[in-house]
């Protein structure tokens, strides 16, 4: 694993961003970065906190050796822009009686999707939906030939609004969510000043938490929302034997889905 620190340029002056920028490593990208493996990581550590500021991990990188030692993988948002569905219906899909205006947590599924076409396929066979990134889809045929047999359910997807028929091409799959907490404590959280609920930061900076009972389930969903503003999504986690078989069908890219602190045996 390597970790990426950056700090905020606001937090700088323009004369200690020259300065930060001056180790070897560091560089400007929406902020300041460097890694902790470059030569002057030490250095530009030592310089901020003499500044009364900091470096924060942003970021994670992790080895191929290490997701296949991971006992269940985290999805890490977003993905192939697949498929566009109708924003108009949500409301049908969606109950959105509980959700938060300020915050976008507790919408609950009633409803299937409704996209504006059938999806046109290629080698990505699995993706999540554009924009909500706790659902994802799947080629129909591949679905009953590879996910069904994991114990991996599905339910319809329909095509078109005013006159909608049932995909022939996709399916949805189904995700239970957990009841069991994860252990958040090293990420940034937001509590809502509406609602007074707490999402946080969708940044994967380790070893990402998974909820206290591990349920036996080949995918699920956590308890927890992250991201930030008026958006909010659960985190996805897959069993190694999913990833595995992702990744050896070469359907999603593997790296979409980052190692957990649950280990393999």
């Amino acid at each position: 694993m390597e970790k990426l620190f950056y700090i905020s340029s606001s937090s700088l002056t323009d004369e200690q961003s020259s300065t930060l920028l001056t180790c070897e490593g560091a560089y400007s990208q929406c902020g300041i970065w460097i890694s902790e493996y470059a030569k002057d990581f030490e250095k530009a550590y030592q310089l901020t906190e003499e500044w009364g500021v900091s470096l924060k991990v942003g970021h994670a990188y992790f080895s191929k050796k290490e997701r296949e030692k991971s006992a269940v993988l985290v999805s890490r948002g977003g993905g192939p822009k697949t498929v566009k569905h109708d924003w108009d219906s949500l409301n049908r899909t969606y109950d959105f009686s509980r959700l938060c205006p300020k915050c976008g947590m507790d919408k609950i599924q009633i409803d299937p999707f409704y996209l504006c076409s059938e999806p046109k396929y290629n080698k990505v066979k699995v993706y999540p939906l554009d924009d909500i990134y706790d659902v994802f889809f799947a080629e129909k045929e591949w679905y009953r030939q590879y996910l069904a047999p994991l114990g991996i359910e599905s339910r319809p997807v329909m095509i078109g609004v005013k006159t909608p028929r049932v995909s022939q091409t996709t399916v949805q799959l189904v995700i239970h969510d957990v009841e069991s907490e994860m252990n958040m404590t090293p990420y940034e959280k937001y509590e809502c000043n509406a609602c007074g609920r707490i999402k946080y930061s969708p940044k994967i900076i380790d070893f990402y938490p998974v909820p206290e009972v591990v349920p036996e389930l080949p995918i699920f969903r956590s308890k927890e929302y992250v991201l930030t503003g008026l958006l909010a999504y659960r985190r996805v986690f897959i069993t190694q034997q999913v990833w595995q078989l992702l990744v050896s069908h070469k359907v999603l890219k593997g790296w979409y889905w980052e190692p957990t602190i649950l280990r393999m045996p």
